[in-house]
């Protein structure tokens, strides 16, 4: 099917692909179209980097994003020592 505004493309596919593609003949440009159509989705919803995320809080006005901001250097508080039962036992304990 060549025509104005077509171009004719030869593609080699694996013969279960090529087998399956078959029932399709009739609507292979739209099942090119949605293939390409979901890849570019795909592409688009990807995982934003540390510094699209960074660059994306400083956009928003009600934002303030620290420039010393670093999660890799920020510490866990010191634990707090207490007295008594662990709480899980305290939790088993109320469930019965």
């Amino acid at each position: 099917m060549t025509g104005k505004g077509t171009v004719r493309i030869e593609v080699e596919v694996p013969e279960d692909l090529a087998r399956r593609l078959e029932a399709y003949r009739p609507r292979l440009v739209e099942v090119l179209e949605r293939g390409l159509e979901a890849l570019e989705r795909q592409e688009k919803v990807r995982p934003m980097t540390r510094e699209e995320v960074l660059a994306a809080l400083k956009a928003l006005p009600f934002v303030r994003v620290s420039e010393e901001y670093a999660p890799e250097t920020l510490t866990r508080p010191p634990l707090i020592e207490t007295h008594g039962k662990p709480v899980s036992e305290i939790v088993i304990e109320d469930r019965r």
